[in-house]
């Protein structure tokens, strides 16, 4: 399936490694263009990002189905604070 690039980062460029990237109705900046799964693997190692399928060619993010992956730093993140949480509550 087609996927697209989401960056929620502040003061995110038009332009960010090259890939082309414009307001996004639902926030943030999402790419103009397709990326291919080796493009989306290397942004979604960089917090901030998300890959979403799209199922029609509306580059203002209509079309868009769902996000199917986000990043694992911030998955991590909620996950090491969870488990921080859990010690500070049982000292």
């Amino acid at each position: 399936m087609a996927k697209k690039l989401i960056c929620n980062l502040p003061n995110a460029s038009n332009n960010i490694s090259g890939i082309a990237f414009e307001s996004y109705e639902q926030g943030g900046m999402i790419s103009v263009n397709e990326v291919d799964d080796r493009t989306a693997y290397r942004f979604l190692k960089i917090k901030g990002y998300s890959v979403v399928d799209v199922a029609g060619s509306d580059n203002k993010g209509g079309g868009v189905e769902s996000t199917v992956q986000s990043n694992k730093s911030d998955k991590k993140a909620k996950t090491d604070s969870a488990q921080k949480s859990e010690v500070t509550a049982n000292e």
